[in-house]
């Protein structure tokens, strides 16, 4: 291979007048191949054979007409060669003058026009032409609506293998339309397509139905190969995707800096939902340096696109002084702005910082109201919360009922303290019939999540034999448990066992005596 004698073969034909050699040494000159780039040379040359009748060169000048990159663009020039290469049946000139009456490049804008050029465009199979054609009938331009019609051509389109038209079909049968049905079958088999001929939208597209799986079944496997390949063409939906499912290792092994690297090619851009897990990582390590201040660059970045969780990123950052100077003022504002779009977590926060009298005059009244509106949405925090308050009667009236019903909506999703404090009615019987029962399982839920008041419960529970055989060695096992979390009336009740030696029922003497005879393993 020698671009060098290439150039001096085309050369020498060219010379001779041949125009096919014209038009490749204009090339030559174009792209600098075995030869010193020069523009003004190969539109020369171009033109030279362009004159002569050479149907490529008279194209080629339509289109560097058309683009204006190395000529001036000039659309009556680019019309003008378009022509002369339609004239000796180039399918591409047809198509690319339909396209100007289209959009009104040089000519007055004329649907009618094109619709007329594109179907000779079309006669010769010119599968971009009939994708255009589709197009016309599907958005009404130049002709009456018909999805009927739009969608034979989309068809013809993609079947001679043209990938724009399998997307638009497999997108169309996804969706649905007016009149024709949703075809998840058909949906699939032109996505597919499409993404084998490199459709960075239809690789995207399948990487995104097969990681939610409300579409198609679940796969994490196939999802993690399209995101992939979307990814590497710079879809930042699937790089967000890609990013996510190296976060969480799904259907590929978990890896948190590539992960953060891929979140970040779509941060920079501009994809709020990535900037905002990227400032995530900046702020919890993961992945990438610990560093709040870069985390809270990017939490701006997706806050000045309005997106909600970064607002409220941004008002426990200044609530905490994390990265930025605290300021429990700034920290109501972002707290207000992304409340403002409904967001549960920030409404909580938001009464929260009332409740406390933050960067807001106190308001018992305000605080209740925002914890119900977030409470609404289920959010277990604000039930919780919710809960406190009619129970000590802050903001409103004492409400018994209400205090219990609230716990046990936030114990039921697996909030610890709820669950403890329902624990403790059910032992008192306080609102409720005494159930030691519901009691010891409430606690066990709550201590299991390593909250050290319910093992501290627990453990007096065993100590004093409430709904349970006393047991001082059970009971020990949870004051330890409590106790080893700096939990005071834990270490006390466990100091005093201790101390006085662990009281044991005559039922479990002779079950410590076997034990201690069948040696230490058992302890």
């Amino acid at each position: 291979q020698s671009d060098l004698k290439a150039f001096l073969m085309f050369e020498c034909a060219a010379a001779q007048g041949y125009t096919p050699a014209m038009n490749s040494l204009a090339a030559m000159y174009e792209i600098g191949a075995g030869v010193q780039k020069d523009i003004p040379k190969a539109i020369d040359l171009y033109t030279k054979a362009a004159e002569l009748g050479d149907k490529s060169a008279q194209h080629t000048l339509g289109l560097l007409y058309e683009q204006g990159e190395l000529v001036q663009q000039n659309y009556e020039s680019s019309m003008y060669w378009y022509e002369k290469a339609a004239e000796q049946g180039v399918p591409e000139s047809i198509h690319n003058i339909a396209r100007l009456y289209a959009r009104g490049l040089g000519v007055e804008c004329d649907y009618k026009k094109a619709m007329e050029t594109y179907l000779k465009a079309a006669a010769k199979s010119f599968a971009l032409s009939e994708y255009c054609i589709g197009t016309l009938y599907y958005d009404g331009l130049g002709v009456e609506i018909d999805e009927t019609i739009a969608y034979e051509w989309f068809e013809k389109a993609a079947e001679h293998n043209l990938p724009v038209a399998q997307f638009k079909l497999g997108s169309l049968y996804l969706t649905g339309s007016v009149r024709q049905d949703k075809d998840i079958e058909k949906a699939l088999h032109w996505l597919t397509k499409a993404a084998a001929n490199e459709h960075c939208l239809a690789q995207e597209t399948l990487g995104s139905l097969y990681i939610k799986g409300s579409e198609v079944e679940l796969n994490y496997e196939k999802a993690f190969y399209y995101n992939s390949l979307s990814a590497t063409q710079g879809s930042y939906i699937a790089q967000h995707n890609l990013a996510y499912q190296f976060a969480f290792a799904l259907g590929c092994e978990k890896d948190l800096v590539i992960a953060a690297e891929w979140y970040r090619r779509a941060a920079e851009q501009g994809f709020h939902l990535s900037q905002h897990q990227l400032g995530l990582c900046y702020l919890l390590g993961n992945g990438i340096e610990k560093d709040p201040v870069v985390a809270v660059e990017w939490f701006q970045k997706a806050a000045a696109q309005d997106y909600a969780s970064s607002q409220h990123s941004l008002g426990k950052c200044y609530a905490d002084g994390c990265g930025v100077e605290q300021s429990y003022t700034l920290a109501v504002t972002w707290y207000k702005l992304s409340a403002a779009q409904g967001l549960p977590e920030a409404i909580h926060n938001l009464g929260r910082m009332y409740y406390q009298g933050l960067g807001v005059e106190q308001d018992y009244k305000k605080a209740l109201e925002l914890y119900q509106q977030s409470a609404a949405q289920g959010l277990a925090a604000s039930q919780h919360n919710l809960a406190l308050m009619y129970e000590s009667g802050q903001g409103t009236e004492k409400d018994q009922t209400k205090t219990i019903e609230l716990y046990s909506k936030a114990a039921a999703q697996g909030h610890s303290l709820s669950a403890n404090n329902l624990a403790l009615r059910y032992e008192n019987g306080e609102g409720v019939a005494q159930d030691y029962g519901k009691a010891i399982a409430l606690y066990t839920v709550a201590a299991e999540s390593g909250l050290a008041v319910a093992q501290f419960n627990i453990g007096r529970l065993y100590e004093y034999g409430k709904g349970v055989p006393a047991s001082d060695y059970t009971a020990a096992d949870w004051y330890q448990r409590a106790a080893d979390q700096g939990y005071a009336r834990a270490m006390y009740n466990l100091a005093l066992i201790y101390f006085y030696g662990p009281r044991v029922p005559a039922e479990e003497n002779k079950a410590v005596a076997e034990a201690i005879h069948v040696g230490e393993n058992t302890e």
